[in-house]
């Protein structure tokens, strides 16, 4: 999947544990009500943009954490690796690689997920 809305949209469910309530159109506005990760936050907006901002990437890497995942990040030949893996031992490694990082490291959360 490209890196974009679509793909923060995923990763807003599937890893940082949002709810996407309803789409809202207006004359003015194509608004969306999200239900945020923190007790009681209601957002009208779309969720951050964790697959293209460096800063937004740093809360899904802190979801897979809290998950009990540890993370490698690794720039090889121009091009960005992330994994997530549950022990030392590597049982079971979830891989993604993109151009830039934060799409790599979404990717990589959701077919850690998926696993699940």
């Amino acid at each position: 999947m490209d890196a974009g809305p679509e793909l923060d949209a995923l990763v807003a469910t599937r890893v940082l544990g949002w709810l996407h309530v309803a789409r809202l159109y207006s004359s003015d506005s194509d608004a969306e009500i999200w239900h945020g990760n923190k007790p009681g936050t209601v957002i009208w907006a779309r969720p951050p943009e964790v697959s293209t901002s460096w800063d937004a990437m740093r809360e899904v890497v802190e979801a897979m954490r809290k998950r009990g995942f540890f993370v490698r990040l690794v720039r090889h030949d121009g091009i960005w690796w992330a994994t997530f893996w549950y022990s030392m031992t590597g049982d079971a490694f979830y891989n993604a690689k993109a151009e830039i990082l934060p799409h790599a490291v979404c990717e990589a959360a959701i077919a850690a997920m998926e696993a699940e």
